[in-house]
Order: C-alpha cells, then structure tokens, then sequence
C-alpha cells in the first residue's frame, strides 16, 4: 500500500500542477463526473441481487466520490476522486436464517478528464485500486455440515492500475456509452494464481421516458453488457449482462430495477477458480 499511496500522491500533485493557473476549482463538486460502469461487479454501486438458482442475495455497498474538480475553457474538465466499495454473498438456510460467505472490499483513487462535443462527450478515467476477499466465519461446507476453513488460511489481495476510455453520445430520445479498460495488476496474492494483464468492454444503452414517468421522474429502459477477460492463470472471458427500468434522470440520481444474466469466473474473488453461470433479479440506488 506505501507504493500506492506514494504514486496517488505524485498524480496529484501532477493534476494540482496542470491546473495552477486555472481559476474555476471547486471541491466536492455536486453530482458525479463520470458514472460508474453498472454491469461491472468493481465499480461502486449500491443495491442487491437476489439469485434464484442459488438462493443466494449478493449485496452491494458502495460509491464514488469527486474530490475536486477543475474547469478548463467551458468543454474540458479535470476531477480527483475516491472510490469505496465492498460486496458479499448471503446465503439463505432453513427458518430464513441468513449466512454471510464471503466478502470483497475495494477502495482506491479516480482521475476523470472529459472533453464535451457537440452532441457527445468522451472521459479518460485513471483508477488506482485495491482489492481485499475474505471468506468470513459463516461460510458453511453442507456435505460435512461444518464450519469450512481452509488448512492454510490466506487474505486474498490485490492492487491494480485501470484505464477507462468512455464515449457517450446524446440523443433526443437516447444515451449511449461505450468503454474500455486495459488494467494491470501491480501486486497480488496468492502469487503465480493471476496475470498482470486483463480487460474489460462494454456498453449501455438508455432509452429516454420509455414507460412515461413514475411519481414525476422520468423513466429508461436500458441494457448494458460488460465483457472482462482475465488470467487466473488462464486467460477466460466472463460476460454480464443487465436489463431494466431506471426512475430518475439517467447521469444523475435515480433507482434502477433489472434483470442480469452472468457467466464466466466467479466475480468474488476467493472463489477466482471457479465458473458459473446465472441469473438474478436485482435493483441499484444511484445517489448522485
């Protein structure tokens, strides 16, 4: 972590310096300048998944916020931001007793510049993140009706460095986004279990007032596709998929209901080795 702390704090002082003769700062800005990728399980997000297949509900707590904001000539802009999130996996067992499996933590640090078009706007987005899994105390092994720890017990870790590049284009009627992001891991353990390198692509498409409005916010109907390829060791591709209904503007605050289909590598990553494929029913609450 002193590795990262240190290369946060060199880009910092960077953007702090790019910015010296700019008059137009503002800290804490309201709103959020780039929307964090919804079909993607490490970007932050708030709400809850149930899976059906698995009795299963995969609860999300997270959020994104700029720090400060720097306006260059009315089309560009420049925030630093932070980053907060963690997931973890209930289990559901007789008498609605509830078991808590595992959990991952990721926080970290965001730089985002745009530069707004005509009709469109494009984001560069930095990402310094680190990652944490643990399986908790209520992970329960059903074959041998015990308490499951492992004979080594480890915390898995990472940290990585992500580059997001994202267009969004605007439309009367549409907002459509689509991104990538090389990502490199700077340090992980277990060691030998996963590249340095891995990706992911993908796009959201809204579509404005579709269902007319609901408790006079506006509604979309959106999809969104996320594609993550990654080596643990070998490199695989894992898809998730969203479907759904946001009431509420949709750069801005708002609650969304879906429907998302997932397969490929387990996205909790004690459970790196894993496949799976599954459907959910879920909803998120977008706070900015």
């Amino acid at each position: 972590m002193n590795k990262l702390f240190s290369l946060t704090t060199v880009l910092l002082f960077i953007s702090l310096q790019l910015t010296a003769q700019d008059q137009s700062i503002e800290y804490f800005p309201d709103g959020l300048h780039l929307k964090p990728i919804r079909a993607d399980y490490q970007e932050p997000r708030t709400g809850i998944i149930y899976v059906p297949k698995n009795d299963q509900v995969n609860f999300n707590l997270g959020q994104s916020f700029d720090v400060i904001s720097f306006s260059f000539d009315g089309n560009s802009r420049l925030t630093f931001g932070v980053d907060i999130s963690a997931y973890a996996q209930f289990n559901f067992v007789e008498n609605l007793e509830i078991n808590v499996d595992n959990i991952d933590a990721l926080y970290g640090f965001n730089w985002v510049y745009s530069n707004n078009y005509e009709s469109s706007k494009l984001f560069l987005r930095l990402r310094l993140m680190h990652n944490s899994s643990h399986l908790v105390d209520e992970h329960f092994d059903e074959a041998n009706e015990r308490r499951f720890y492992k004979t080594e017990p480890f915390n898995l870790t990472q940290e990585f460095l992500e580059f997001t590049t994202a267009y969004e284009t605007y439309s009367e009627n549409t907002v459509f986004r689509f991104y990538g992001s090389p990502s490199y891991r700077i340090r992980f353990f277990p060691e030998g279990e996963f590249t340095n390198y891995f990706a992911k692509a993908g796009a959201e498409l809204a579509f404005k007032n579709a269902l007319g409005s609901i408790l006079d916010e506006e509604t979309h109907l959106f999809f969104a596709a996320n594609f993550r390829i990654d080596g643990t060791p070998k490199y695989r591709l894992s898809f998730n998929g969203l479907f759904g209904v946001k009431s509420g503007d949709w750069l801005g605050k708002g609650i969304l209901l879906y429907l998302s289909y997932y397969r490929g590598n387990n996205f909790y990553s004690e459970y790196y080795f894993e496949r799976i494929a599954d459907y959910g029913i879920g909803c998120f609450l977008e706070l900015q």
